[in-house]
């Protein structure tokens, strides 16, 4: 029987079903094609804002707030998505080349490309990094030099101005420019209420040795993506973009949360799965901050993130047990964290081999 409260859960798996279709179009006829008919279609986002809706509806039926930890986690999915909403329908974005020495005339402030460099790795084939030297103006005439390479963007008046490219001549520039003043900062601000809640939500469900154990896991993986960014100069990676600090972080977060899901896979355990499920968020939403800084977009509908955003929503349901009571019985529980654990495997493997994309190589 279908009530109000299973909803939602019902919205979010027609959701997962659509992004795992839209894939394949993706992988058979291109990104664009799947962009239209899936991803950026009026009705796909009308399912979003309809799972977004009725999640709400339960979240204030149910009196959420007086768990303050689950309150503030599933608040924060609402405040992303409505981010996204704003985004999709108020955002401007262009790409930008100019030629060095030519002052850009699309935008309410001058900015010229004085000079673009390339770095090399010590052994003078790979690319360390790509920068250009920029001078920008305003209309009154203040302003100054300005540097922007891959993970170090320009902001000025609500524009995010981004180095996506350049000419085989070192004498031009191919810049994303993106104008997002309202979406950017409530979806920013939906990260760290995120944060928060996946914090709150881990460490109650950890004793004081696992929380020590946690704790200082991150600082670990913290002081390791500072010392890879640092050092990166003497450690060649295979494009500019993995240099920034975030990739530790990022990659290290989500294979502890696959790590867990594996050891659930073998023994379930509601504890475990929620946790694995609380790393599998925060990675998600730290590459997405990470590729905001990056490309001016925090998401791409790239095959491997869409499945880590399908195989989250998978477990997410099974911890729902007040919403959807046949997780209370543990052998249907168990059958499904098993199965569940093949959704997994298509994230972390089958993409690779299926699906073309950016995350091809992880």
């Amino acid at each position: 029987m279908i009530t109000k409260a299973r909803i939602p859960f019902i919205l979010l798996a027609a959701i997962c079903l659509c992004i795992a279709a839209a894939t394949a179009v993706d992988a058979r006829w291109g990104l664009d094609t799947a962009y239209g008919c899936v991803y950026g279609s009026v009705w796909f986002k009308l399912l979003w804002c309809a799972a977004a809706t009725t999640g709400l509806m339960l979240i204030l039926k149910r009196r959420m707030w007086h768990d303050i930890p689950v309150f503030i986690l599933h608040s924060s999915f609402v405040i992303i998505l409505v981010g996204a909403f704003v985004t999709s329908v108020s955002s401007d974005r262009e790409d930008l080349h100019l030629r060095q020495g030519v002052p850009s005339v699309s935008l309410p402030f001058v900015l010229r490309v004085d000079s673009f460099m390339v770095d090399y790795y010590p052994d003078g084939d790979a690319v360390y990094d790509y920068r250009c030297e920029c001078s920008m103006y305003d209309a009154d005439g203040e302003g100054g030099g300005v540097t922007i390479s891959m993970n170090n963007i320009l902001s000025h008046k609500g524009y995010r101005i981004y180095l996506s490219s350049y000419d085989p001549d070192l004498l031009g520039v191919y810049f994303t420019v993106n104008h997002d003043p309202y979406g950017t900062p409530i979806t920013y601000f939906g990260y760290v209420v995120l944060a928060v809640g996946v914090l709150w939500c881990v460490m109650r469900q950890l004793n004081r040795r696992m929380r020590l154990a946690a704790v200082v896991f991150l600082i670990l993986l913290s002081v390791a993506s500072f010392l890879r960014w640092k050092y990166a100069m003497v450690m060649p990676v295979s494009m500019p973009v993995l240099r920034s600090p975030l990739l530790v972080v990022h990659v290290g977060i989500i294979v502890v949360a696959y790590v867990l899901y594996a050891v659930a896979a073998i023994r379930p355990n509601h504890s475990l799965v929620l946790v694995a499920t609380m790393f599998l968020a925060a990675g998600i939403f730290l590459g997405a901050v990470w590729a905001g800084q990056s490309w001016g977009s925090y998401w791409s509908w790239d095959p491997k993130e869409s499945w880590a955003l399908i195989t989250m929503i998978v477990y997410a349901l099974s911890l729902h047990r007040q919403s959807l009571p046949m997780f209370q019985n543990g052998k249907i529980y168990n059958l499904y964290v098993r199965l569940a654990f093949l959704v997994l495997l298509m994230t972390y493997l089958g993409v690779n081999y299926l699906l073309a994309g950016l995350h091809s190589y992880a």
